[in-house]
């Protein structure tokens, strides 16, 4: 194992408030953005080198959409926790040759300090500050935009129970950097 991350766990010390995990309302638009061109670099990078093993995604961000939600977005589902998705025919198509590149794929946590990974009392604190965000912005939007919102919320908290203890995440607050996220995603041949 390698050495314990400097500041100490990326939940902080006991009692510290998380960095938010959600972009401020005015930078979402391009969060998602940024967010749907990794989640196409990431497929690229599953799909297009067949010998790979091991293939890393990184970002300097704190936000799921952008980390956790990225891996769900591309079917790295535990296999546990996979689920049917019914989609129109074209979708529906689509993701079934993405299933067939990504079979042999899953995330899987890297030989690394356990301080390094947010412990189920941080993920914890992440998945109620979405709830906690979801419930301001229902009081304060229209029904389709609540709607869209608690879908959209529900999605990033799928992601985070599904990898949120199983990536590398820095936080402004606790280690005095911008932000970090590392997944290791490992080929089923290369797992064992």
């Amino acid at each position: 194992m390698k050495g314990a991350p400097p500041g100490g766990p990326p939940g902080g010390p006991p009692g510290a408030s998380l960095p938010s995990v959600l972009p401020p309302a005015h930078e979402e638009e391009r969060v998602l953005r940024l967010a749907a061109v990794q989640q196409k670099l990431l497929l690229h990078a599953l799909s297009a080198f067949p010998a790979a093993a091991v293939v890393c995604y990184s970002t300097c961000s704190v936000y799921v959409h952008e980390n956790e939600a990225v891996l769900l977005g591309v079917g790295l589902q535990q296999q546990q926790q996979q689920q049917q998705k019914q989609q129109q025919q074209q979708q529906e198509q689509q993701q079934q040759q993405q299933e067939e590149i990504l079979k042999g794929w899953q995330v899987r946590r890297p030989p690394l300090h356990s301080g390094w990974f947010p412990p189920s009392a941080a993920v914890a604190q992440m998945q109620q500050q979405l709830t906690s965000s979801n419930s301001s912005n229902s009081n304060s939007s229209s029904s389709s935009s609540s709607s869209n919102s608690s879908s959209s919320s529900s999605k990033l908290k799928d992601a985070l129970e599904a990898f949120g203890s199983l990536c590398v995440r820095a936080s402004p607050q606790t280690h005095r950097c911008r932000g970090f996220f590392l997944a290791t995603a490992a080929a089923a041949a290369a797992a064992s």
